[in-house]
Formats: structure tokens, C-alpha cells, sequence
């Protein structure tokens, strides 16, 4: 480089012509120009133009503002089209993005709810005692007898198991035999029975179902048609079984049916003389009836 500035010093007649750098392209003020059709608020861009610069590089220019820089490629030495690529980084460092609002926390998921305890009904009474009030025909086919009659009976239950003793009123009835014989029959009713209720906290219906014993006390006046008799007085022991279905009125009555068969093994024999032997009491008692039902204390 001295040689060149020596030479043209020599041709021009001793004196050196300096030599001018090349102007920066794009210039700062073209850059600030740039920036303000961009909309860059004045205030903010007097404060920036100071740190404002553009340097020349190989391969296109840099920008440097407020201590940011951004590099640019650029060959072709545009310098218009550099003002707007530098306006655009002078404006973004003029006004810098807002930070962003903190997203609101995330609410904790709500709880789960609560399944709905399950309905139970309230236990019934330990112990209930059932006063069994009914009017009720009994039959007996293998001698040919009905009667009409009454039947109280108490009943003691825990849940669903208890038991029960019944006590009928006295019934007369008169039977026929198979030979020509007749029987004037007067019965005393007893029962003892274990029971089993099917839904003791029902609000609606039950159904008992009872097996035991069935006593009757009975005094027989058997006739022939002569005239002559004989008299049996006897206690008969039979097995019964009993359906006892019902349907609740109020908390402590019930309206209430009953199908009671009892089977007399050992019946008891009819002799008259000289006829001998003539017949026996019944072997199967079938009884019906319909009666009320009082529950103390009431099931809820």
C-alpha cells in the first residue's frame, strides 16, 4: 500500500490524495428511518440511536443496538432493503416483547364424590310377640265332618325364627262312618309349632311357614241305628304343618290367611256291641281360616 501512495505521490507531483473509506451501507440514519415508518415510539428510538451501528462483513452486515447484536447475510449490498432488515431488529430491541402473563395455576380436580351410603333398614325388634285372632272351618274327609270355629293363638319370633302356641275354641260336629254309624264329635284344639318368617321387616306382605304338633282333646258319642253307643274320650297327637300368608294393614296389624293340614297317626277306634269294632276318629284334619294379626311392638 506505501508503494502505491509513493508512486501517485511521484506522478502527481509529490503530494498524497487520501483515500475515503467506503460509506456504511445501510446508514444509521436510514436505519432510524426504517425504524420509524415501523412504528418505533420516538422516545425509545433517540434512546437506542446512540448504541446504533452497522458493520461491514464478508458475507453481508451486522446491526448492533443497545449491546444486541444480529448478524445479516447480504451480497448484493442492497442497502435499502438492509434499512428494513435492520429497522426490524432496532424495533424489536426499541420495544421487547412483553413477558408473558403466568398461566393462572391449575385447579386441583375436585374431589370424589361421596357414594350415598347404602339404605338399610332399621333392625327389627329383638324380640315381637304376634296375638293371632281367626275364625276357622275345619274338615276331615275321611269321616265326613266340618265345623265352623275359633282359634287364638301367640306367637314369640326373634327375626325369623320363633315359636307359637295356638288354643282353639270348642267345635261339635257330627261324622258318619263307613258302616251306619253315627259319631256326635266334640273337639278342644291344641297346637305348639315352630315357625319361620320369610321377610320380617316387610312393609307390605309375609308369608310364615309352621310345623309342629297338633293336640286335640276329643269326646266321641258314637250311635248305631238301633239305639245302642259307646263313648271315646281320648287326647290325639297329630303332625301339622301350616302356610300362613299375610298382608300389613298398619306398623302393627296385619290381615292374615292360613292353610293348616294335621296328620293323626294313631287314630282312635270306635266299638260298640255287639257291632265290635266300627270305625276311628280322623287320620287328616284340614283347617281354613281368616283372622288378624297384632305385632307388639309394631316392626317399623
Amino acid at each position: 500500500m506505501w508503494i502505491l501512495a509513493a508512486a501517485l505521490k511521484i506522478v502527481l507531483g509529490g503530494s498524497a490524495v487520501p483515500i475515503s473509506p467506503a460509506p456504511a451501507c445501510p446508514a444509521v440514519e436510514a436505519v432510524a428511518q426504517a425504524a420509524r415508518h415501523l412504528g418505533v415510539p420516538a422516545t425509545e428510538l433517540e434512546a437506542l440511536l446512540p448504541t446504533l451501528s452497522v458493520q461491514e462483513t464478508p458475507q453481508g452486515f451486522d446491526v448492533v443496538a443497545a449491546g444486541q447484536t444480529r448478524t445479516y447475510v447480504d451480497a448484493e449490498r442492497d442497502c435499502e432493503r438492509r434499512a428494513r432488515w435492520a429497522a426490524a431488529f432496532v424495533a424489536l430491541v426499541a420495544t421487547p416483547a412483553e413477558p408473558a402473563e403466568p398461566l393462572p395455576p391449575v385447579p386441583p380436580p375436585p374431589p370424589a364424590p361421596t357414594p350415598p351410603a347404602p339404605m338399610t333398614l332399621p333392625a327389627p325388634p329383638l324380640w315381637h310377640v304376634s296375638n293371632e285372632l281367626s275364625i276357622d272351618a275345619v274338615a276331615s274327609a275321611d269321616v265326613s265332618s266340618a265345623a265352623v270355629g275359633g282359634l287364638w293363638r301367640i306367637a314369640i319370633m326373634r327375626a325369623r325364627w320363633g315359636a307359637a302356641i295356638g288354643v282353639g275354641s270348642p267345635y261339635q260336629q257330627t261324622a258318619t262312618l263307613d258302616v251306619p254309624v253315627r259319631v256326635r264329635q266334640r273337639r278342644w284344639p291344641l297346637d305348639v309349632a315352630v315357625r319361620w318368617q320369610l321377610r320380617p321387616m316387610s312393609r307390605a306382605w309375609d308369608l310364615v311357614l309352621a310345623a309342629g304338633l297338633g293336640l286335640v282333646h276329643m269326646r266321641d258319642m258314637a250311635f248305631t241305628p238301633n239305639g245302642t253307643g259307646a263313648q271315646v274320650a281320648a287326647w290325639q297327637t297329630g303332625f301339622k304343618a301350616e302356610c300362613l300368608p299375610r298382608v300389613k294393614i298398619l306398623s302393627w296389624l296385619w290381615a292374615q290367611a292360613a292353610i293348616e293340614l294335621t296328620a293323626f297317626p294313631a287314630p282312635s277306634s270306635y266299638r260298640l256291641e255287639p257291632e265290635g269294632r266300627v270305625g276311628t276318629s280322623e287320620r287328616l284334619l284340614a283347617r281354613a281360616s281368616l283372622g288378624f294379626v297384632v305385632d307388639w311392638p309394631p316392626l317399623p
